[in-house]
């Protein structure tokens, strides 16, 4: 962890993807033990404040939800810019097929993206502030940060050209979703169909890494692009990204459409 620390604190420009491949991989285990503490402590603060009042965290929920949206804006601009000048220079299919011989896994690109694993495990503090305002805690929010968290470790050493525009589409639907939460916990007026909207780009934003996946595996069949897609992490985000879907539309129909269906009938 400290060498983690040590390469990550030097300055950005400087970031190579080889000096952290070795350490992503031996941190595979910690991501496991890092969620069973996870559901240890959520499910623990739970039970433990059954019959006590809520924690307000207002200006503490507000802060969190300011810097996560700073940061995950701040990641898209960066590596999107360097995903553009690859583009724009060898065409859209390089970083499919080459992204070890771009510039998007290294400098300030490169660095924010091992910033983007990490912050998968800072993100689990979003349920932390559910328990403890005693907000519903529902099945999709810790499978999907379980999900994801595990994920993005596990799959950053076979570091495969389709991982890097799902980072990139994360990075964007990040930056819209903690900016919204922290609208809302500042109390700033947000129009309702917004809450909509948002629900329908993150199911949507699981559809495009679908495509990314298939379309990697067409480049992996068709050119011999050896570097678009590993296998079994092709099956694994596959599964992942499916059951994020059937999830996300369960929670918007109830959300919004049953709940509509409701009302008209009252």
């Amino acid at each position: 962890m400290l060498g983690m620390f040590a390469m990550l604190s030097r300055p950005p420009s400087t970031f190579r993807f080889s000096e952290s491949v070795e350490f992503m991989e031996n941190a595979r285990p910690a991501g496991f033990i890092i969620t069973l503490l996870y559901v240890i402590t959520i499910f623990s603060i739970r039970y433990f404040l059954r019959n006590r009042k809520p924690f307000q965290l207002t200006t503490p929920l507000a802060l969190w939800n300011l810097g996560l949206g700073i940061f995950s804006g701040v990641g898209f601009c960066v590596v999107g810019h360097e995903t553009l000048v690859d583009i724009y220079h060898n065409g859209f299919d390089s970083a499919f097929c080459n992204p070890l011989e771009t510039n998007i896994l290294n400098g300030w690109s490169g660095w924010y993206q091992v910033l983007f694993v990490w912050s998968k495990v800072i993100e689990l503090g979003d349920t932390i502030f559910i328990v403890l305002r005693k907000r519903p805690l529902i099945f999709l929010h810790w499978y999907h940060h379980i999900f994801t968290l595990n994920y993005c470790i596990w799959s950053y050493e076979t570091m495969k050209g389709v991982h890097l525009y799902i980072g990139l589409i994360n990075f964007a639907i990040h930056s819209f979703m903690y900016s919204y939460f922290f609208c809302r916990a500042a109390q700033f007026h947000v129009p309702s169909w917004f809450a909509k909207c948002l629900t329908m780009a993150q199911i949507t934003q699981f559809f495009l890494s679908i495509s990314a996946q298939f379309y990697a595996y067409y480049l992996y069949l068709k050119w011999d692009c050896k570097q678009a897609t590993h296998f079994p992490t092709f099956y694994i985000c596959l599964f992942m990204e499916l059951s994020f879907v059937g999830l996300f539309s369960r929670f918007f129909y109830l959300s919004y459409i049953s709940s509509l269906k409701k009302e008209k009938h009252h």
